[in-house]
């Protein structure tokens, strides 16, 4: 029967990891272009989010760039693929209301 905990402790037997396949060429070159395209699609998100819904203040780039790669480097430690922010979700959520970054959290709950 199968238990998370087996997930867990299959995807994090690092001794049994295929690093021939995971370390190639073409697997390294895909990290890249995945990681260029996060950027990008970053930078147009938080330029949609600055001008549709202005704040107080406005978004400190470095700041959340710097948060960005931080959840990044943590999720792909836990097997996830690479995010970025999404106009598409905050817009509405800033139009319904929404003052806090948890607030697309509890409106999806």
């Amino acid at each position: 029967k199968w238990a998370p905990k087996d997930l867990f402790a299959n995807v994090y037997d690092v001794p049994n990891w295929d690093m021939q396949a995971m370390l190639n060429a073409g697997a390294l070159m895909r990290m890249v272009v995945a990681a260029i395209l996060c950027v990008i699609a970053a930078v147009i998100n938080m330029a949609g989010i600055e001008a549709n819904a202005p704040q107080q203040k406005s978004l400190g780039l470095d700041a959340e760039f710097m948060a960005l790669g931080r959840a990044n480097i943590v999720v792909g430690m836990l097997g996830g693929h690479p995010g970025h922010h999404v106009a598409a979700f905050t817009l509405p959520m800033k139009k319904d209301g929404g003052t806090r970054r948890v607030a697309p959290w509890t409106a999806a709950c």
